[in-house]
């Protein structure tokens, strides 16, 4: 991971409002995803996921719930329809 390339991912995080995590195989073992998340908590971000991996693993994130089929994501009762 080079340092420039972490200057412009911290930069992209600052500006940032919220982080939405997509929790798979591959970002769970993934030191890119780890940085990022380290460092959006350390700066107090909001981080939402997605839970790709459904393993009943307890995560220390709010959970978005997506349906695919309705085209719907939400979280904790307030919806977003993304027709």
């Amino acid at each position: 991971m080079s340092e420039y390339t972490k200057v412009v991912l911290k930069k992209r995080i600052k500006q940032s409002k919220n982080i939405v995590f997509v929790r798979t195989k591959n970002s769970v073992e993934s030191d890119w995803v780890k940085f990022e998340l380290d460092y959006a908590r350390a700066i107090g971000k909001p981080i939402y996921y997605i839970d790709l991996l459904n393993d009943n693993t307890t995560q220390q994130f709010q959970e978005l719930i997506f349906d695919l089929e309705n085209e719907i994501i939400s979280l904790e009762g307030f919806h977003l329809n993304q027709q």
